[in-house]
């Protein structure tokens, strides 16, 4: 089966409805209405991949096409920018600390025997060092940094005493949440240790926000970190990365104090000039 997605951006005309097309305010796709090709049968015949879950469901009643259509852009865009920012400001963090890198490199060499293997669910589930730096990633690095707005249906007392009327408009960034010393000592240190089991242990249930909380957590979480840890995986079982100075830029010596990327943020927090690296294939 199959369907053509066309894309329809929405454009905003300035104040006053004079001068030309403003900002993008908004993106979507509908099903084009030259899309023809379709599945002969209902029935799920696939690979059962996200696609023929949605197609069954709008073939069954459930959700409409352009209910497919919208969840696809969501997964697609939200989860494009997302995880591709997330993973520059990991391999940052873990080049910035050889030994971390060897060890994630011998993890990625016993989940992948074969130096050209694709990783698979059952990888991903043997990679446990490897899911906790991407936590860490996470927490340190929250792409979402701002959090979202929501406003209060009822009033709410704070345990500090505080008053919250109805109707209140109230945010918790999870920049800040993850910096709270309270949750996370040492905050500004990089350290996928503290997602051990034992570590985690009494930590309070929503001191990690990177996919928010609660029944309107994000949706694209398990395809987050599947993205993430199959990409590690494969990169990190065939090269090894040194970080440079800029583009065409030296190498940092060993033990040398790289400093941090400036980061760039408004929808999400990203290395406002990138991360560079010299890449070399392991064993030569």
């Amino acid at each position: 089966r199959a369907r053509v997605l066309r894309a329809r951006v929405v454009r905003s005309k300035g104040e006053g409805g004079g001068g030309s097309a403003g900002n993008v305010v908004a993106a979507a796709a509908e099903p084009s209405s030259s899309s023809s090709a379709s599945s002969s049968s209902s029935s799920n015949t696939g690979a059962g991949d996200l696609l023929d879950l949605l197609l069954d469901a709008e073939a069954d009643g459930v959700i409409s096409a352009p209910q497919v259509s919208a969840t696809l852009m969501t997964f697609i865009l939200a989860g494009h920018d997302t995880t591709a920012h997330t993973l520059s400001w990991l391999l940052y963090e873990v080049c910035a600390a050889p030994d971390l890198q060897d060890a994630l490199a011998a993890e990625a060499a016993a989940a992948l025997p074969g130096r050209l293997d694709f990783p698979t669910r059952e990888t991903l589930r043997s990679v446990p060092l490897m899911d906790r730096t991407f936590k860490e990633t996470l927490r340190k690095h929250p792409v979402a940094a701002t959090g979202t707005f929501r406003a209060l249906s009822e009033a709410v007392q704070l345990p500090s005493g505080e008053h919250l009327p109805a109707g209140a408009r109230v945010i918790v960034p999870p920049f800040g949440v993850h910096r709270n010393t309270r949750h996370w000592p040492d905050p500004e240190r990089f350290d996928p240790d503290r997602f051990t089991a034992e570590a985690s242990e009494g930590r309070h249930l929503h001191a990690f926000q990177a996919f928010g909380s609660g029944p309107r957590d994000c949706i694209g979480r398990g395809l987050a970190k599947a993205e993430a840890l199959s990409v590690l995986a494969a990169l990190f079982r065939r090269f090894e990365l040194r970080l440079v100075d800029g583009p065409g830029g030296e190498s940092y010596p060993d033990g040398a104090d790289i400093p941090e990327p400036a980061d760039h943020h408004m929808i999400t927090r990203k290395p406002a000039h990138g991360v560079w690296f010299r890449v070399k294939a392991r064993g030569q």
